[in-house]
């Protein structure tokens, strides 16, 4: 008797007795250790790019203001349109996860998140002719769009990595930081030129390079294989997962958490798209007498943030 024919008949004969078959097990965690960290590497640069742009406006918005002539309630539109846009990421993250997935999307040959990243170069290419005022809402909540698809699709990946993932995810949001301490240096020295906007010429620059990493990195490859890889098989339901999502108790205490959190912090520090960040910068100037140097602000506030994230790396295994 063939070998598939026995297990037939060995399957049948269970059924037959009320024996029911074992589900079959969860497959073994086997990436190598050296794709983990190419991946994580990659990752660290998506994120780094994260926060090289939510510190990039803060030593520029007086000079935003200065161009357009608009004062404090105008400008703020800017801050209204661009946490739109990351709401709308976020909403719309789940779909188009289900979608189009972290890996391949359908006949367009585009990773979700490469897709999102992709969208930065148009929106820094558009931003760096300052170009009319409504054009730049819309590219502002675009990046908003962006950045928030990004910034879900790193951290579910990360965290899918049962190795190491709690120092993982440490050394992913102290890129973050590195990011933001590292890019105040580079917008203050273009507070003070002509053309200020040709800062985010900078920005492209930067984003190209991240979509490139991603597209060579991850290769378009589908979303099953690296769920497969990272050890968590594939789950399907017919419950819609909007309700899945808002059943979980622990995530409305976290968005709670991240609301009072992220708002002290951005309130204080530096400019993003979803608030109003760089308002102490322009304190400073106006009320201090800073001078454009008062950007470097921004860069010792990360600074912190990056050293503590660091330093507390330990901690993140308890």
């Amino acid at each position: 008797m063939a070998p598939s024919l026995a297990k037939e008949g060995l399957f049948a004969s269970a059924s037959a007795s009320g024996v029911e078959s074992q589900p079959a097990p969860a497959p073994e965690f086997d990436m190598s250790v050296r794709d983990e960290r190419i991946y994580l590497a990659t990752l660290c640069y998506n994120l780094f790019v994260a926060g090289w742009n939510d510190a990039t406006l803060g030593p520029l918005l007086p000079r935003i203001q200065e161009h357009y002539h608009v004062n404090f309630t105008v400008v703020s539109i800017l801050f209204v349109v661009g946490c739109c846009g990351v709401i709308t990421g976020a909403l719309s993250n789940v779909y188009l996860s289900e979608r189009l997935g972290f890996g391949k999307v359908p006949h367009l040959l585009y990773q979700a998140i490469t897709l999102a990243a992709a969208l930065q170069i148009l929106t820094y290419a558009a931003m760096s002719t300052a170009p009319p005022y409504p054009v730049l809402c819309i590219a502002l909540f675009v990046n908003g769009w962006g950045l928030s698809l990004q910034d879900a699709g790193s951290n579910a990946f990360i965290a899918s990595i049962p190795r190491n993932e709690k120092t993982n995810m440490g050394i992913l949001h102290a890129m973050y930081g590195v990011g933001a301490f590292v890019c105040p240096f580079v917008a203050t020295q273009f507070a003070q030129q002509k053309h200020w906007s040709f800062h985010f010429l900078c920005s492209m620059g930067v984003a190209i390079l991240n979509v490139a990493l991603l597209l060579y990195v991850f290769r378009l490859k589908p979303q099953s294989h690296f769920i497969s890889e990272a050890g968590h098989p594939e789950e399907t339901t017919g419950d819609n997962r909007y309700k899945q999502i808002f059943k979980q108790k622990s995530v409305h205490i976290m968005s709670f958490f991240i609301l009072v959190y992220v708002g002290v912090e951005v309130t204080i520090g530096y400019f993003s798209p979803t608030s109003p960040r760089g308002w102490i910068f322009t304190y400073l100037l106006n009320e201090r007498n800073g001078g454009p140097s008062a950007g470097y602000v921004s860069s010792g506030f990360f600074g912190g943030l990056t050293l503590g994230r660091v330093i507390l790396l330990p901690l993140n295994d308890w």
